[in-house]
């Protein structure tokens, strides 16, 4: 109480000796407050290349159940498209439902699975390619995870929160430096 008495008084005084600075002067007032300049956040830049393992992982985990169904067959019979249906669906579903809740303004689900596939660049694309789509599954099951058990009181089950370490995480520990 005593410091805030203080302070006050030290901001009366101040404001004082900038009236009695200011005869002759029309007085200035604060109808229109200056705002701060508020950065936009720096969209991440990656390869091309990182592109589209992210999106060729996407668009196969996407469509699996309808690989796994030609792959194990080699042909789908009719009573097979309503579970196929429901498996892409549900996918597809989880993964609108993981972009959601674990995208922030700073790192967007996009960017964060950009540099989990960007961690295991080696170089080669033979090698980069099947080791990126080992990391997205991981990232992308773990953001399911997270997606679903979100609670957004909690420090240690917020979702956006536990991506973003997974994601800084993944980084820290990339193959090429």
């Amino acid at each position: 109480m005593i410091d805030l008495t203080r302070d006050q008084a030290s901001l009366r005084m101040s404001a004082v000796q900038n009236n009695s600075e200011q005869k002759g002067r029309p007085p200035q007032t604060n109808a229109t407050p200056v705002k701060a300049a508020v950065k936009a956040p720096v969209k991440l830049e990656a390869p091309l290349r990182i592109h589209f393992y992210v999106w060729a992982f996407m668009v196969i985990l996407g469509v699996s159940p309808l690989l796994y169904c030609l792959g194990t067959r080699g042909y789908l019979e009719s009573r097979d498209w309503p579970g196929t249906c429901v498996a892409v669906v549900l996918i597809q579903g989880l993964f609108w439902i993981a972009q959601r809740r674990c995208s922030t303004e700073d790192l967007t689900y996009w960017e964060g699975l950009l540099v989990a596939a960007a961690s295991v660049e080696t170089g080669s694309y033979c090698i980069s390619l099947p080791l990126s789509f080992f990391v997205l599954l991981c990232t992308s099951v773990a953001s399911f995870l997270f997606a679903l058990l979100h609670d957004p009181r909690s420090r240690t089950r917020h979702a956006q929160l536990c991506f973003g370490k997974m994601i800084i995480a993944i980084h820290k520990r990339r193959l090429y430096r």
